[in-house]
């Protein structure tokens, strides 16, 4: 008889529950799922900003606007600041450097080129050996594929399975890199792929729907809609499927897009030619509806509309600027909803007059330190049954076994059966902060 001890392995994700973003000293966070805004962040660009989270304790290591990297205490990270532009509403995008555990590639934009800076977790910084801080160790590399002439919109892609790439957009063209980061040595390869159905555009900033692969591309004025495509990252490859076809009668463009949970829904924050912005909802099942604007019958003018994305909670938040100058946090209940009411309310305004923040931030997954991961196996026999159990410090999000690259189970402890006899090649992967 045999005794496993069987380890609780699920854990809430807490990757994307503080948002650092804009130029005034106050953040956005989700204590216990609730919204709450805050006071105590070092205030950084008016554009968009990227967060680096410990998805188990909820306590943020760095965040950055390309242009500085601000460590946990609210400080410049020790180290040379990367100095890119930080106008864009997706400026940046930190990536984990998988094959250097605690060391982070931070991509910018600076002079129209995509370049990187690494940061190393491990090291003090402005902290102690005890409660490390960590430092920028590099700054300006340039990737072995130089990426010139960016559009100004930076977003990770994770394909679940520990991979990560990058989008951007050589502007101008009708092309859209996607670019592939290795272990070590950041990009390791890039490819254009290109629409050419499509005239020459240039990219504002893109949305991906993970499950089900959509990508909307927001081209502002460039084109006459944002367009969808979808996203094979195992072959790296983008193909078109359709304009949002009735946004162009609207008279304006895209601000920023954001996908329901479920991925039928983009809401898009527009920016009209004439009188008062507002928030149009598209729908991927019924894509020749004339979409309505969302803030009709909110009890409060907005006179601008800025950056959108889902929270943590699976809703809908944007940003929205009054007549008074004050931006206002704005939130759809239940963006699924196929009720003709849209649930929109206003939640809090962001200091006043002298806010300024175009995008929520974007989030990375976690490089943690040696989690010391190895597993171990009982009764190990030929079409009997075989028990493997992992054995780990900290207990991952998720677990992937496979065996010959082949999936065999996403258990904790799975129960396998091996066909033939001899020699078996058995892995697991641990994730923190994804479930794949």
């Amino acid at each position: 008889m045999y005794f496993l001890i069987a380890f609780s392995g699920m854990s809430q994700d807490l990757s994307t529950s503080i948002w650092y973003f804009g130029n005034s000293s106050e953040f956005i966070s989700f204590s216990g799922g609730e919204f709450q805004l805050n006071n105590g962040q070092t205030p950084i660009g008016q554009g968009g900003s990227a967060v680096l989270t410990d998805p188990q304790t909820g306590q943020v290591l760095f965040y950055t606007d390309g242009n500085v990297i601000i460590d946990a205490d609210g400080n410049q990270m020790a180290g040379v600041m990367p100095g890119g532009d930080n106008t864009s509403t997706q400026p940046v995008a930190i990536i984990p450097r998988l094959g250097e555990p605690e060391q982070y590639y931070v991509y910018y934009i600076k002079g129209g080129e995509v370049l990187y800076a690494i940061v190393d977790m491990s090291l003090p910084g402005n902290g102690t050996t005890a409660e490390p801080l960590g430092e920028i160790i590099s700054i300006d590399n340039q990737p072995a594929t130089p990426l010139p002439n960016r559009s100004g919109a930076l977003l990770v892609v994770s394909d679940g399975a520990g991979g990560y790439y990058l989008l951007s957009q050589e502007a101008n063209t009708n092309t859209v890199t996607v670019s592939l980061i290795s272990l070590t040595d950041g990009i390791q390869s890039s490819q254009d792929i290109s629409f050419p159905s499509l005239n020459n555009f240039t990219v504002e900033n893109f949305a991906f729907h993970g499950p089900t692969g959509k990508l909307a591309i927001n081209t502002g004025s460039t084109l006459p809609n944002p367009f969808i495509a979808d996203v094979d990252l195992s072959t790296n490859t983008l193909t078109f499927d359709q304009y949002i076809m009735n946004l162009n009668s609207k008279g304006g463009e895209a601000v920023s897009m954001a996908w329901s949970p479920s991925g039928r829904f983009l809401y898009i924050s527009f920016d009209h030619d004439t009188g008062l912005d507002n928030v149009y909802r598209y729908d991927m099942q019924n894509p020749d509806v004339l979409m309505t604007g969302l803030l009709d019958n909110l009890n409060q003018t907005v006179n601008q509309t800025l950056g959108i994305t889902i929270g943590p909670d699976d809703n809908i938040y944007f940003l929205g600027r009054t007549g008074s100058g004050a931006v206002d946090a704005y939130r759809f209940n239940n963006p699924d909803s196929t009720n003709f009411f849209f649930d929109v309310e206003r939640l809090t305004t962001l200091t006043g007059s002298g806010f300024d923040g175009s995008g929520f931030p974007q989030f990375s997954g976690y490089n943690l330190a040696n989690p010391n991961l190895s597993f171990g196996y009982t009764r190990a026999c030929s079409e009997l049954e075989t028990f493997l159990y992992p054995e780990f410090e900290r207990s991952p999000d998720s677990i992937v076994w496979r065996s010959n690259g082949a999936v065999i189970s996403r258990d904790m402890i799975p129960r396998v059966i091996f066909d033939n006899p001899g020699n078996v090649n058995v892995t697991v992967t641990a994730y923190y902060g994804v479930i794949p």
